[in-house]
């Protein structure tokens, strides 16, 4: 496929775009010469004429890679010692040119002289350290004039580019497919996305384009701005009536096909669009587009949309700018705070310009930090640009001053919230219209069901209320407007609209974490209590323990002397996620006694009953047999917690309860508790609704049902509640659901199937990339490795697990536990018994300090099987005694189980199945460890 390269009026390659300083440069050196193969040597000297890479070759290769995945295929060819670009000469515009002034001057030809001329569509770009091209070209252009050559007469006359346009391909194809099928194209955007760049890239395209600026251009002026630019100014003596005007810009534009480009219509509009809509009425072969900050209103008005650039696109700008302001890039570091730079801009083009300018003076971790005050930071710019250019706040100035009062009040309004607002739930003294009003102006998005700002608008509305002293009444508005949200929706999490409700917190994270620093610094202690309580269940849900613990701590010294339920709840709920945090509870000593000072405080609540505070009829109960249970052998698993209808309370207390009961029932081995719990558990909720306490009731009972040896049934409840949880709680928490989901599997004899899920698994948790969330699946896929007798795979795994522990310091005991004796096992096939013994009495002794009888029963078992392959087969039965009595059942699914009963007797065999009682099974398993 031939493929014409432009330099004349700016870099153009059919087809596509070359980004990044060094392939431009590359592609303009091979295009030199083009169609001929080009040394390495040459290459890399002109290239880096000053200081070049220590591995040059290496480098330009790089370059080449590059630049080839910008061209057509087989653009570049690689030949010995060099590279080539596959074109003609007549493809390359500049040497088209070059060669008809060599024709024209040989041949005396004043017709090749005058074709040279026209193919000069403009000055010549080159990249820096190439000036001698252009020096060359331009005396040829003399050359070309002296010959008697003809400059063809100028069919537009547009402003010349003082930069490059960067990125914005999608936005420029989308502008000439709208031009190809509308009369009239309006580019909109907010200030400084660069609607004018692009509109004037595309004009250049055009044979015949005419650009009228309308920024400076007062009301009743935009027909003589047009006749203006049409080069037919108005006479001395002419009347300026706007019938005469119109018809001589009608009669100085027809006749032709032409692309009319009217710039900055925003605060023309109406004008403008009655200008267009009478130059489209009058000339057929007529086409505009308009720049404008919202829609001029046509009938038949097309539009294309722009905002922020793209990232790379935005990195490539402010690298660009970086080389003006100092003279050279930027390196790794400094890339990856340019791109915050970038982001922070909202990846604005004039932002970004303004930022990289600031590159002379100032280093960029400087203009970072600057950034919290980014309107004191770009308050500078080029002396040349138009004012409204010149700065970062005098260019949204320049739109809030077409504003009228009740825009003005809902652009501030909307300042205060960060995330945007619901478009179906507005409030705060919003209203659709206006909303939709600053939409059409470009200073507001409506998306995905949402108003929201671009970050630099919103700072901007954000300085407004504060010059005229309203931003503490304003925010106040806004947190109070949150809080009774909040409260709504966290209703809402405990019945069948939960999915709705979990929606509306996560879409407004951002603007409740602003109420509540706001609501915190000020303070406002009640509306802050509001706020932290309504978001406490959330947290709970969403595993969020560390959320929880930081809010409540800051907000309890707020709620002191307050007996609202509000202030009950954040109170209750910060000593809650301090005692019973898996992050940092079970394995900092130093946290013994905050610990303590936690439960202790939780045993003195005043009982709450039917009708009352729905969280605080769970926590009374559940908290107060905590407490009371502290510091004696019964904690933190042993604990008793009473019946939800023993006490009086509400359907939904009940049956969160009862989660509770048959959970600690499992713990301590209490089968039979466990199955009667879990099923009411499971009955309320799903009469209720609730989708989280469904999946918990779910997976309570399909551990019972497990326990009990149905595992096809237990197996179907898992998956059920792994689905329902899906969309509500962590990945840690599907997690553990899918593990024991994994060890049904297993024992099932579907280990094939058990591997495609632990490979999903490993998928999900690399997305979400959290250590504790790749540590627990990798450890699940070494345990699904070893069952299924593949030992190297296995062995990876768990290395993994070891090189990530240490970056997880409040790792879950049960998990260290499980991952020895995963490791023992190994060891164990590996022949190393004294090292598997090693790693079982390891893993022992932190199942032991756990209290979590199911983990302590799998580890006992791995000393029942590690008796076995010593053949000590009395060891291994008293191992499996000591698990039974600790789990409570003898589960005869499990291979370790089956091999043991394997070498007792039926007399044996009915004597475990009745051990569940035997109370002295732990302190058995310690002296296993001696």
């Amino acid at each position: 496929m031939r493929v014409r390269i432009g330099f004349f009026g700016g870099l153009a390659v059919d087809d596509g775009t070359v980004t990044g300083v060094m392939q431009r440069a590359l592609l303009f050196r091979l295009a030199l010469d083009a169609g001929t193969v080009v040394p390495t040597r040459t290459l890399v000297d002109d290239l880096w004429p000053d200081d070049a890479p220590e591995n040059t070759r290496a480098a330009l290769q790089s370059i080449v890679s590059r630049l080839r995945s910008q061209l057509p295929a087989g653009g570049i060819e690689s030949d010995s010692g060099g590279y080539r670009l596959v074109v003609g000469r007549e493809d390359v515009d500049i040497l088209e040119f070059q060669d008809l002034v060599s024709a024209a001057h040989d041949q005396h030809d004043p017709a090749l002289a005058s074709r040279a001329l026209a193919v000069w569509r403009g000055e010549p770009w080159h990249p820096e350290g190439f000036e001698w091209v252009a020096a060359d070209l331009l005396v040829d252009r003399a050359r070309a004039l002296e010959l008697g050559g003809a400059v063809p007469a100028p069919v537009h006359d547009l402003p010349a580019p003082l930069t490059d346009l960067v990125g914005r391909d999608a936005d420029l194809a989308l502008v000439r497919s709208q031009l190809a099928a509308s009369r009239v194209v309006t580019i909109l955007g907010p200030g400084g996305a660069g609607k004018t760049s692009l509109a004037l890239a595309v004009a250049r395209e055009r044979e015949h384009a005419l650009f009228v600026e309308l920024a400076p251009v007062g009301s009743g002026e935009v027909w003589p701005a047009v006749l203006g630019a049409s080069g037919r100014d108005l006479r001395l003596g002419d009347a300026p009536t706007a019938a005469g005007t119109a018809e001589r810009v009608i009669g100085a534009l027809g006749g032709r096909d032409l692309l009319l480009v009217l710039d900055n219509c925003e605060h023309l509009v109406a004008e403008a669009a009655h200008v267009v809509a009478e130059l489209l009425r009058a000339l057929p072969r007529l086409r505009v587009l308009a720049t404008s900050r919202e829609p001029l209103g046509v009938v038949g008005e097309a539009f294309v949309p722009i905002g922020s650039l793209d990232r790379a696109d935005a990195l490539e700008l402010f690298e660009r700018r970086t080389v003006a302001a100092r003279g050279h890039g930027l390196d790794d570091d400094e890339r990856r705070l340019a791109l915050v730079v970038c982001d922070r801009l909202d990846r604005l083009a004039l932002a970004i310009e303004l930022a990289a300018a600031r590159l002379r003076t100032m280093s960029l971790a400087e203009i970072s930090a600057g950034l919290d005050d980014r309107f004191t930071l770009l308050a500078s710019g080029p002396r040349s640009a138009m004012p409204r250019h010149q700065t970062l706040w005098s260019l949204i100035d320049w739109s809030w001053d077409l504003l009228d009062e009740d825009e003005r009040h809902a652009l501030c309004v909307l300042a205060t919230f960060p995330a945007g607002i619901a478009a179906n739930a507005l409030g705060a003294g919003l209203s659709a219209p206006v909303l939709d009003a600053l939409v059409d102006k470009s200073l507001v998005q409506r998306s995905a069901g949402r108003f929201r700002m671009l970050e630099t608008i919103r700072e901007y509305g954000l300085g407004r209320l504060a010059r005229e002293g309203r931003l503490d009444s304003a925010r106040e508005a806004q947190a109070l407007f949150l809080a009774e949200g909040a409260r709504r929706h966290d209703a809402m999490l405990r019945g069948a609209r939960i999915h709705d409700a979990l929606a509306w917190f996560d879409t407004e994270e951002e603007n409740l974490l602003a109420a509540m620093r706001f609501a915190v610094d000020t303070p406002l202690p009640s509306l802050a209590v509001r706020l932290v309580a309504a978001s406490g269940w959330y947290w709970t849900m969403r595993d969020r323990h560390l959320d929880a613990i930081g809010w409540f701590d800051q907000v309890a010294p707020l709620a002191e002397g307050d007996d609202s339920d509000e202030a009950t709840i954040v109170s209750l709920m910060g000593h809650l996620s301090r005692a019973f945090s898996g992050d940092t509870a079970w394995t900092d000593p130093s946290n013994e006694e905050q610990r303590a000072r936690d439960v202790l405080a939780l045993s003195t609540i005043e009982p709450v009953g039917a009708g009352g505070n729905e969280l605080l009829q769970v926590l009374a109960p559940l908290l107060t047999a905590f407490g009371a249970s502290f510091a004696t052998e019964r904690w933190p698993f042993m604990v008793d917690i009473p019946r939800g209808e023993d006490l009086g309370l509400d359907p939904w207390p009940t049956a969160i309860l009862h989660v509770m009961r048959a959970a600690l029932a499992e713990n301590r081995g209490d089968i039979e508790q466990e199955g009667e719990a879990s099923l009411i558990a499971l009955e309320m909720f799903e009469r209720l609704g609730d989708q989280w306490g469904l999946a918990l009731a779910r997976q309570m009972r399909s551990e019972w049902l497990s326990i009990s040896g149905r595992l096809e049934e237990a197996l179907a409840l898992t998956d059920e509640s792994t689905a329902g949880m899906r969309d509500i709680t962590s990945t840690q928490d599907a997690l553990q659901q899918q593990g024991l989901a994994l060890n049904l599997l297993l024992r099932l004899g579907r280990a094939d199937e058990a591997q495609a899920r632990v490979e999903k698994m490993l998928a999900a948790a690399r997305a979400d990339g959290g250590v504790r969330v790749i540590a627990h699946a990798t450890a699940l896929a070494a345990t699904v490795a070893l069952a299924r007798d593949d030992l190297e795979v296995a062995r990876a795994h768990l290395a993994r697990v070891d090189e990530l522990v240490p970056e997880w310091p409040g790792i879950y005991p049960q998990l260290v536990a499980a991952v020895e004796l995963t490791r023992a096992c190994i060891l164990m096939r590996d022949g190393l018994l004294d090292e598997s013994l090693a790693a079982l009495r390891s893993g022992a002794e932190t199942a032991l300090a756990s209290g979590d009888h199911p983990i302590i029963a799998q580890l006992a078992l791995g000393f029942g099987e590690l008796a076995l392959a010593r053949g000590e087969h009395d060891e291994a039965l008293r191992a499996l005694e000591l698990a039974v009595a600790v789990r409570g059942a003898l589960e005869t699914a499990d291979p370790r189980v089956a091999a043991i009963l394997a070498v007792a007797g039926d007399d044996k065999r009915r004597e475990l199945a009745e051990a569940s009682s035997r109370s002295v099974a732990v302190e058995g398993l310690r002296e296993l460890l001696a």
